[in-house]
């Protein structure tokens, strides 16, 4: 990512699969183990105790007992019930009130990683025809809802509000956030990037960089 006058680079498409978010270990559990005394290891949701590297049972958050296990494809389905969605031209909007264990409350992540084999439990999809960005809420938040926007721009709008009021394309419902924040923006004339400018909001806008960035002399 590079700076220049006021705008942050941001990668699109391209990068989409690499930076996919904070992962886990949640650890892919044995099923046909059984401890003498204990209860038979089952999914909580449809009881069943079958699993395969693409639907394992998870020992996913601090929830013990018979409601301790899941499966991979029920979480996410449990999950997606509790999804709402708000779909225009450009912009689809997805947010969760809660993103959570409804029993014990621990926070779920985006992406969790179990034997080298990663879990997307998003389960929204994906443009495969158009240029688009990702933005999702940060996971390590104290509360525990969750927002995910794609944008997909073209030739009818290359600019995007983001903030707190009604008027903004992408809404972020948080008191640091201004009515407008900032406006996103994407470059057709050959960069096919985006860039995030700041729209003097109070508390300003920041990019988290995920690796080292080289700045040139001329740049702060």
């Amino acid at each position: 990512m590079n700076r220049d006058d006021g705008d942050d680079d941001v990668d699109s498409e391209n990068d989409f699969q690499e930076e996919e978010a904070v992962e886990i270990d949640c650890g892919v559990v044995d099923s046909t183990t059984v401890v003498e005394g204990e209860e038979a290891i089952q999914c909580k949701v449809c009881w069943s105790n079958e699993q395969t590297p693409e639907n394992p049972l998870l020992n996913s958050c601090k929830c013990d007992g018979s409601v301790r296990f899941i499966h991979y494809e029920c979480l996410k389905f449990w999950l997606k019930q509790k999804m709402a969605k708000k779909e225009e031209a450009n912009v689809i909007s997805y947010t969760w009130k809660q993103f959570e264990c409804e029993i014990c409350k621990k926070p779920y992540p985006y992406v969790f990683k179990s034997n080298g084999i990663k879990y997307r439990l998003v389960d929204v999809d994906i443009p495969k025809e158009k240029k688009f960005l990702w933005l999702e809420s940060l996971t390590f938040e104290k509360n525990s809802s969750r927002m995910v926007h794609v944008i997909m721009p073209d030739e009818n709008q290359k600019e995007f509000k983001m903030g707190r009021g009604h008027e903004s394309d992408l809404r972020v419902s948080d008191i640091s956030v201004s009515r407008c924040h900032a406006i996103m923006k994407f470059d057709v004339n050959g960069s096919d990037k985006f860039f995030i400018e700041d729209n003097l909001s109070k508390f300003g806008t920041l990019v988290l960089a995920s690796e080292d960035i080289e700045l040139k002399v001329d740049q702060t």
